[in-house]
């Protein structure tokens, strides 16, 4: 059983290098990335430095940043709900 898995495993991983070879990789990508990482930075850090929510805070960590890059605006609402209910 753990053969087939194997075997799997290594088809998977060259079926995978195939395609990145053959395709492309348009580099403006990473750019939009890193473009929306630094927002997100800096909109937690204005949230947590303003105090417009009292003692609210949401710590600037890689978990919270990549939940606010990929969601946006309903990872920050997300975020929110969930250090109030941990509270």
């Amino acid at each position: 059983m753990q053969q087939g898995w194997l075997i799997l495993l290594i088809m998977s991983t060259v079926l995978l290098a195939i395609v990145l070879i053959r395709v492309r990789i348009d580099y403006r990508w990473f750019g939009y990335a890193l473009l929306h990482l630094v927002i997100a930075a800096i909109g937690l850090y204005l949230i947590n430095g303003t105090g417009w929510f009292g003692e609210f805070f949401i710590p600037i960590n890689i978990v919270t940043l990549f939940t606010l890059v990929v969601l946006g605006i309903p990872g920050l609402v997300l975020l929110i709900v969930i250090k109030l209910t941990l509270i």
